[in-house]
């Protein structure tokens, strides 16, 4: 039985790494592998999202832990009239949080906020507007 679970995740490693490169990317390790499967995962479904609701913009909320700053900037970049803003919630992660903050430092052409508190959140999106005082 356990040689069967090796097998599996053998053979959908190799999946995921012949994906890859028939999208023409060249991950540099094993992590990398699953990372950026898990991005394109994520940003597909997302991309899914907002074009069944083709009509609505978007507030996209995330943390600093993993990838949804990466997969939030490019879906900005790609439908800046649909993404308003981008929240960020801090990480106990030192290196992580610094790779974030240049990241965000780095970016001009969508509002984003890296928050601790959900409160931060909530009073930046009702000074832009985007939800009323009340809600």
């Amino acid at each position: 039985m356990e040689k069967r679970k090796i097998i599996l995740r053998s053979n959908d490693y190799n999946m995921r790494w012949n994906f890859l490169q028939k999208q023409k990317i060249v991950p540099q390790n094993v992590r990398n592998v699953d990372q950026i499967c898990m991005m394109m995962v994520a940003r597909y479904a997302l991309l899914q999202t907002m074009n069944a609701h083709s009509e609505l913009p978007f507030i996209l909320i995330g943390d600093a832990g993993e990838v949804d700053v990466d997969i939030y900037l490019r879906i900005a970049e790609h439908l800046p009239d649909r993404v308003k803003a981008i929240y960020i919630r801090s990480v106990k992660d030192s290196k992580r949080m610094a790779r974030i903050r240049l990241v965000i430092a780095s970016v001009s052409d969508v509002e984003i906020l890296l928050f601790t508190h959900s409160n931060e959140l909530a009073a930046h999106v009702q000074d832009l507007g985007l939800i009323a005082p009340e809600a």
